[in-house]
């Protein structure tokens, strides 16, 4: 009986705090960005999102053995180098007036920067209004956003999610 007390407390504690792989990151990358990654190698999947939606995913995918394919579905993405307003969110080190860091969420995640490859962007903060571009960013009250990124030379996805 106690074994069963601390695995229903351990697994909601892991449940409200958001620390959770997706029960399936094919569906879960099929629904989010229409993308087949099932032959494709999951190398991480990490989604800290807590109760209340902010936090961050990052799930990681080694497609090596269906190139061709994730080249194929990707065709229409954005070619890099990332925008100006995307690579300084993911990878400018900047401190503000107190000293905290602002934004280099890729080296948070331990995403490299990518020379060759590919992205795909979709600003979520207005979920009736998805946008594809990065333009206005800066003028949301806050960060909502997805990022795909694709490495060309190692055949690497990485998807990344941000609220704030």
């Amino acid at each position: 009986m106690n074994k069963l007390k601390l695995f229903i407390i351990t697994f909601l504690i892991l449940l409200l705090t958001g620390c959770k792989p997706h029960f399936n990151t094919s569906d879960y990358l099929k629904e989010k960005i229409d993308l087949d990654v099932s032959k494709c190698i999951i190398l991480r999947d990490n989604d800290d999102h807590n109760i209340f939606g902010l936090g961050e995913t990052i799930i990681e995918l080694n497609c090596k053995y269906d190139k061709e394919n994730i080249e194929k579905q990707i065709k229409n993405y954005n070619k890099l180098p990332l925008s100006d307003n995307l690579q300084y969110i993911m990878y400018k080190e900047e401190k503000d007036e107190e000293n905290e860091e602002l934004y280099h969420l890729a080296k948070n995640n331990k995403i490299p920067e990518i020379e060759d490859g590919y992205y795909y962007f979709i600003n979520r903060y207005n979920k009736r209004e998805l946008k594809y571009d990065d333009k206005d960013i800066f003028e949301d009250l806050s960060l909502k956003f997805t990022l795909v990124l694709y490495d060309n030379k190692t055949s690497t996805l990485y998807y990344y999610e941000y609220d704030e």
